[in-house]
Parts: structure tokens; C-alpha cells; sequence
């Protein structure tokens, strides 16, 4: 068959975003159903607008000494590293004596790490 004969190939299109591009596979929790709203007299929803404080853009509301979140990065990046054996036991039975994540273990040990002040 020669390139006359060859039947025409369609145009490529741009690759399709998936439906859960920007999450983060950590944070999922699967969507809850909306909650209907029961009815509220007038005055206890007008007080209820005022009660809302504005959000904070910078995600920095009510914590001192933080750098503002940069635009255009991930809220939560893979890390990637490899421990030790005995640091991964470690965390194993940290986890499983109080009851928390192995990341929240990792994220506090960070935090409170005294060296950071």
C-alpha cells in the first residue's frame, strides 16, 4: 500500500486532564453526600454570616512565625526517602502505640525537632 492509498489519520488531540488531577491521593477521602439544609429563621442566619470570619489567602491565619504558602505548589509534596531499617521499626511501633499515621509521626518529629526553633 503506498501513502496515496493510506486512509487519513484523525488529528491528535490534547491529552484529557483526569477527574482527580489536583488530588492528592494521601488527603482523599471519598465525597460525602451534601447535607440538606433545614430551615433557619431570618435572624439566625444573618447572625450566623457575621460569625464567619474572612479566610485567609495565605494560608497562614492564627500561626505565628510561618512563611506564606507559595502559589502554584502542591499543599502536600512526596518525599521520597529511604530510612534505615531500624528507623522504619521504629516508626512502626510508634504508630501502632498511640495510634497514629506514620506521615502525622514524621510531620510532628519535624516540627518539634530541636534544632528548629
Amino acid at each position: 500500500m503506498s501513502m496515496a492509498e493510506r486512509p487519513d489519520r484523525p488529528a491528535r488531540t490534547k491529552p484529557v486532564p483526569t477527574d482527580d488531577e489536583g488530588v492528592d491521593p494521601i488527603e482523599y477521602r471519598p465525597a460525602q453526600p451534601a447535607a440538606t439544609p433545614s430551615a433557619v429563621p431570618a435572624s439566625a442566619a444573618v447572625t450566623a454570616d457575621a460569625v464567619v470570619p474572612p479566610e485567609d489567602p495565605t494560608g497562614t491565619s492564627g500561626v505565628v512565625g510561618t512563611q506564606p504558602v507559595l502559589r502554584g505548589r502542591e499543599l502536600t509534596v512526596q518525599l521520597a526517602a529511604r530510612v534505615s531499617p531500624d528507623v522504619t521499626d521504629l516508626v512502626d511501633r510508634a504508630a501502632a502505640m498511640t495510634g497514629r499515621s506514620k506521615r502525622d509521626l514524621v510531620e510532628d518529629a519535624i516540627r518539634n525537632a530541636p534544632w528548629r526553633t
